[in-house]
């Protein structure tokens, strides 16, 4: 679980053409990124009892949880074109980041 957190958050960091590379050709990217994340993010509770989380961890991705989906219910962003380029998008990446640093990945 913790593991595929882990890779989830990675993926999500990644820009638009590296996740793209990840992937399949027949893969949607789009739904692949944020379906893997929301599903890990899923397991937190389990995961936060075994592993002692930094605070600054765990509200960040629930931060990056409650903006892909608000994200998601907004029409507009959920185009290939959006999900690479539009800055709602981009800030979920950067917080990735920042979950990843206090991971010390």
């Amino acid at each position: 679980m913790y593991g595929n957190l882990i890779q989830a958050i990675q993926n999500l960091s990644l820009s638009y053409k590296e996740q793209k590379a990840l992937m399949p050709d027949f893969v949607d990217v789009f739904d692949e990124i944020n379906m893997d994340f929301m599903e890990a993010v899923s397991f937190l509770p389990q995961i936060m009892e075994d592993i002692n989380l930094p605070y600054s961890s765990i509200k960040n991705i629930l931060n990056c949880y409650f903006k892909i989906d608000f994200n998601l219910r907004d029409e507009t962003l959920r185009s290939d074109e959006a999900f690479e380029h539009h800055q709602k998008w981009t800030e979920i990446r950067e917080i990735a980041k920042e979950i990843i640093k206090d991971f010390k990945i």
